[in-house]
């Protein structure tokens, strides 16, 4: 009897139902998440650099391109709540593809379910996705590129997949290098041929050498990025002592206290020793001068330097989520129940692809219900803890815990395998405490490595309990010999990535994001507390010649002056300026405030 499409999807659903209740209930966490903010969260930095990088076909000094690309090619939907959807797709999709993975490796379909929940219901993956950061990207080209490198039997299609998903992981964190380095130790340790090994290595080179160049032809120097040095430095300063240090007077400079003193604020604010000496030299050469400056401090203090990344990293496995002293603080990351945050770091953001007026809006009862969600419902830190202990005993034994079938054990879970995720989670995990600082922001991408590397741990350990029966042990997600050996099909399905890559590269070029001064006043004062406030309208053409654009704001009023250049007026200035005043005045010049806000326009001056 030949079954209905509907009874063929019920049956699926059965035969699945852990993980399809589990899927269901995070895509409806992503419903009332993308419903309870119009637009995407703004994380004050990164997101804004990312959408103004996207704007420009030429790589960034402190953040890699990749993320901007994907911004690049969404901006033909022109709403920045398409970003939000594609990121919380992907998190259901990559529930979905570690789930396949592990029922191929012949796991129970509860216990390959358990592996998923991580990416399906942790409450903070469901809020990094409704911001606009790269880690949505990061993780699933990272999850993806490991996923694929394992497969028993990697082809050369597989290997070249997998490398072209790691370049780019490296194009949008460049943490994503070393995971490079991690795959090529381990295809050579499973003694797969030379020609997998050079399909794999290829894409990552060519990315690598690529971009390199491209950055050197706009900003000098062959790199991903050119902010490490500055990171380095912050990461050290506050606890750095520079008597006994030699210094030249650039590094003297940035031994001085900063009242402040988190690494944040060494590394990225104004008021910091670093910012003096780029000021009077040059951002490369601060660089150079930071960089030089964090080897001598480790070098002078190692112990006191391993402490504090070893402290920071056991930070990750406590059983709440807490910050404090130098860490960055959590609740940037919690999702926020008011459009405007008055400290400085997050925001609904009022302003779309190419600075279009897209009005900010919260529901605060759906705001709060998610938010409520998230600090609840989270992968507990204690339980990373025994996925890591779990897969380090896994590598270190040769045989299961318990009496099963150990050649079985071995083929499912080879532990080679469980080492690749769990040493690639590691580096996520140690290398940010390591140059940069303490956030949980970096923690995220590491969780769903962590979940499939314990899985298999537990299958290696536990087979008996843990494995399907025989009969639908056999992998379903590997492809058979048969496949493997047919030209046809192979050359179909690389011609259609091919064509689909060189589209959405075709797409990335010509996307119809531009330029935009109001974007770049809106980002540039969002961290200040003088910030702009929220959108007035649309933006609108000032009285009289020359024709000019203008946006009004909640707190002031931005005046585009040229194609790069516009002006802030403030609101005790602002409020003066009648369609006579304008006409009177002619268009603005500049504006001060010390602490009297003083605006010189062609024809006069106002004060406020």
């Amino acid at each position: 009897m030949t079954q209905t499409p509907l009874r063929a999807t019920v049956r699926l659903l059965g035969e699945h139902r852990v993980f399809a209740g589990l899927a269901a209930a995070g895509l409806l966490l992503r419903l009332l998440t993308t419903a309870a903010y119009h637009n995407a969260i703004m994380f004050y930095g990164d997101s804004w650099e990312y959408l103004i990088v996207a704007q420009h076909l030429r790589p960034d000094v402190t953040r890699p391109y990749g993320y901007s690309a994907l911004l690049r090619l969404l901006s033909w939907t022109h709403t920045l709540v398409s970003v939000v959807v594609v990121q919380h797709l992907l998190g259901i999709v990559l529930g979905w593809l570690v789930y396949r993975f592990l029922v191929g490796r012949g796991l129970r379909r509860g216990i390959a379910a358990l592996g998923a929940a991580p990416l399906l219901l942790d409450g903070y993956q469901i809020g990094i996705e409704q911001y606009l950061m790269s880690e949505t990207l990061f993780e699933t080209a990272l999850v993806c590129a490991l996923l694929l490198v394992v497969r028993r039997r990697l082809s050369a299609g597989a290997a070249a997949a997998s490398g072209l998903l790691v370049a780019a992981a490296m194009v949008t964190r460049t943490i994503g290098i070393p995971v490079a380095v991690f795959c090529v130790v381990y295809l050579l340790a499973r003694r797969v041929s030379w020609s997998r090994v050079a399909a794999f290595a290829l894409p990552v080179v060519l990315a690598y050498a690529g971009y390199g160049l491209w950055y050197h032809h706009y900003n000098g120097g062959f790199a991903l990025q050119g902010s490490g040095g500055r990171m380095e430095y912050g990461r050290v300063a506050p606890f750095a002592k520079c008597g006994g240090l030699h210094l030249s007077a650039d590094e003297s400079v940035l031994c001085n206290r900063m009242r402040s003193g988190t690494p944040a604020a060494y590394a990225w604010s104004s008021l910091s020793p670093y910012h003096r000496v780029a000021v009077r030299s040059s951002d490369a050469h601060a660089e150079k001068v930071a960089s030089t400056f964090a080897e001598k401090v480790i070098l002078h203090q190692p112990l006191t330097y391993a402490r504090i990344v070893t402290l920071d990293t056991l930070h990750f496995f406590q059983p709440t989520r807490q910050t404090s002293g130098w860490d960055f603080p959590i609740h940037v990351w919690r999702l926020p129940i008011r459009p405007l945050q008055e400290a400085p770091h997050t925001t609904v953001t009022a302003i779309d692809f190419s600075g279009h007026y897209a009005r900010p809006a919260v529901v605060s009862r759906l705001a709060r219900l998610v938010r409520d969600y998230q600090g609840v419902v989270f992968t507990w830190g204690p339980l990373l803890a025994l996925a890591v202990a779990a897969s380090i005993v896994a590598v270190a034994r040769r045989r299961p815990l318990l009496g099963a079938d150990d050649a079985r054990a071995g083929e499912v879970a080879p532990r080679l395998d469980i080492a690749l995720f769990l040493s690639a989670a590691l580096m996520l995990i140690v290398v940010p405490n390591a140059t940069v600082l303490f956030d949980y922001r970096y923690l995220i991408p590491a969780v769903p490595l962590l979940s499939v590397a314990a899985t298999l741990a537990v299958a290696r350990l536990w087979p008996a309990r843990v494995l399907s029966p025989a009969p639908d042990a056999a992998p379903v997600a590997d492809p058979s010999p048969e496949r493997d050996k047919s030209w046809p099909r192979p050359t179909r399905v690389g011609v259609g990535v091919t064509v689909a890559a060189l589209l959405g590269i075709a797409l990335i070029v010509a996307a119809p994001i531009r330029y935009d001064p109001f974007l770049h006043a809106y980002s540039d004062n969002l961290g200040r507390r003088t910030a702009l406030g929220v959108p007035e309208g649309a933006p609108a053409m000032l009285p009289g010649p020359p024709q000019l654009h203008y946006q009004r704001f909640s707190r002031a009023t931005v005046v585009q002056l040229t194609a790069h250049k516009f002006v802030i007026i403030p609101e005790a200035v602002a409020v003066q300026l009648t369609p006579d005043a304008w006409l009177r005045l002619g268009p603005p010049v500049k504006c001060t405030q010390t602490p009297t806000v003083v605006c010189t326009f062609r024809n006069g001056v106002l004060t406020g």
